[in-house]
């Protein structure tokens, strides 16, 4: 206990003095458009960079993703992991947001410590909503951003289409490496622009009022929290707590310091809901306190208005009936969820267990009596209505002082009373482990998992603290319309966002995707970074007729 203790004021220590020590990051946000329809969808690709090297950054894994009103309410939150420097993902445009100016704003905890983060205007109309937006010339907005030239690295098979055919496109060798996105969206005249790759070191905003030190997220998701006493005269130090995920089956131990914090890293989290128990006699009498995921504390004076051109409300108007025509076939256009991150299984054993599946045995009513007559290697004891469930030693020794772990569907279970009546009939397998463990920072005579039928089944535990959190967003493969194999003749494909690929690798020199019933001109946007740490944004231009 007191080595993890040590361990936990080092790392600490170090972190104090790390932003003299550890390179900085920024972030830039590649993402699809900028003015949306209340419906509509927002794609984007987080490229995360050290800032003394301009290369990609390996520090935080995680990135904060914030959608904030002019009132400086994040009124969106996600994360994303960060794997190598970049990440993905999206979010809808809630139908019931008011038109009005918002600000789509990016940055990881590491960030925060240098007061900094990505920050741009998104422009979102409610099309159905009687308010309208101020009538204010957006000519300085357009005075800061310097025009992108007809890109020279994207060849197109032809410069004119028509609806429903496929465009290819073949891609420059030197976009072949690195870390890059596609965009390709119907253009809008007079559109204000969107914040460019090329000019990242302006691209972020000085004004977050943090105070303390926030750590980086150097192995994956930071759960940070507190416990306090409710007696004065517990210590709040160095005291043993857990952190269960049940859904994922991950299990970590840790102390407190001597504030009472404690922090866990859990790497590819995916789960919204985690468990915290404290691992003591007295921990009825301690509250256990997660740390407020909000740590932007930022306030934006910059909500640039949008004018309401002729360009701009004729878009609107055709961009609303498509939007109800594509939502009501919204079903047949799904994305596809990666299964990147299977279920995380930290690995308790190793050598040393038995697995026994009870239906290959009689079956007895509780898990006491399977205890008796099926675990050879368990056994309880009972010191007036508690029990303590115990595994034997190699020898068939135990020192009963020393506590046997106890996990049931990946929640540490502390008081064994409460599951030595469990029902048998729901349990699947035990695996027992025998022989002394050190998880975390206690030693365990032992280790009992328990793995039940219904693998949602719940134990309802007295002192488990469980808190909903948020859980990094999921990969996705975005969908993507073909007619080579697709007949949908009769079903309208009102597309203005014709392609969405967060992820260029060198297989995708030619690139392929199909019109929609949408005519125009279209944009083809590519944006990101090279392996030889040079910055793209290069754009090219196509009409559908």
């Amino acid at each position: 206990m007191k080595k993890t203790f040590t361990i936990f004021v080092l790392l600490y220590s170090i972190f104090v003095s790390a932003q003299q020590r550890l390179d900085q990051e920024d972030i830039f946000l590649h993402y699809n458009n900028n003015l949306l329809l209340t419906g509509e969808r927002v794609f984007y690709k987080a490229y995360c960079f050290n800032q003394k090297s301009n290369s990609l950054s390996k520090i935080s894994k995680i990135a904060n993703i914030e959608l904030i009103n002019s009132e400086n309410m994040a009124i969106l939150k996600q994360k994303i992991n960060l794997v190598d420097g970049v990440g993905y993902g999206d979010f809808y445009i809630d139908s019931e947001l008011e038109s009005g100016t918002y600000k789509i704003v990016a940055y990881t905890k590491w960030m925060l410590n240098q007061k900094t983060v990505f920050e741009d205007n998104l422009y979102i109309i409610n099309p159905f909503q009687k308010k309208t937006l101020p009538s204010i010339t957006n000519k300085e907005v357009l005075k800061k951003e310097k025009k992108v030239t007809p890109s020279k690295l994207i060849t197109l098979n032809k410069e004119t289409f028509k609806t429903r055919e496929l465009v290819k496109l073949s891609l420059n060798d030197s976009l072949l490496s690195g870390a890059l996105s596609i965009s390709v969206k119907k253009t809008v005249k007079n559109a204000p622009p969107k914040k460019s790759i090329l000019y990242r070191k302006n691209n972020f905003t000085n004004n977050s009022n943090n105070s303390t030190l926030l750590l980086p997220e150097v192995r994956g998701y930071l759960i940070e929290g507190n416990i306090t006493s409710k007696n004065t005269n517990n210590s709040i130090s160095s005291i043993p707590i857990a952190l269960s995920i049940p859904d994922i089956k991950v299990n970590k131990t840790g102390v407190t310091d001597q504030f009472g914090n404690f922090y866990f890293y859990v790497k590819n989290l995916n789960s919204d809901k985690i468990n915290i128990e404290i691992l003591n006699k007295n921990r009825s009498e301690y509250l256990v306190n997660l740390k407020n995921e909000d740590n932007l504390k930022i306030k934006f004076d910059n909500f640039k208005a949008l004018k309401l051109t002729p360009d701009i409300i004729s878009e609107i108007k055709r961009r609303t009936i498509y939007l109800q025509a594509e939502y009501a076939y919204n079903s047949l256009k799904k994305d596809s969820i990666i299964n990147q991150y299977p279920i995380y299984r930290e690995k308790l054993f190793t050598h040393n267990t038995t697995k026994i599946k009870l239906d290959d045995y009689k079956r007895f009513k509780t898990l006491k009596a399977t205890i008796i007559e099926i675990l050879e290697d368990v056994f309880y004891t009972k010191n007036e209505n508690q029990y303590k469930i115990h595994v034997r030693d190699m020898d068939y020794g135990t020192n009963k002082e020393i506590p046997t772990l106890v996990i049931i569907n990946g929640q540490i279970v502390y008081d064994h009373t409460n599951v030595i009546d469990l029902e048998a009939k729901k349990i699947d397998s035990i695996t027992v482990l025998k022989g002394k463990y050190l998880f975390g920072s206690i030693i365990y005579q032992g280790i009992i998992e328990i793995h039940t039928f219904d693998k949602d089944f719940k134990l309802n535990l007295p002192n488990v603290h469980e808190f909903k959190i948020t859980k990094p967003e999921q990969k996705k493969y975005y969908y993507k319309e073909n007619y080579t194999t697709n007949k949908k003749d009769r079903i309208p494909d009102f597309r203005t966002q014709l392609y969405w690929n967060p992820v260029l690798i060198k297989t995708n020199k030619h690139l392929s995707f199909f019109t929609s019933d949408v005519k125009g001109i279209f944009e083809i946007q590519i944006q990101g970074i090279t392996q030889d740490k040079k910055n793209i944004h290069t754009v090219k231009t196509f009409i559908v007729e």
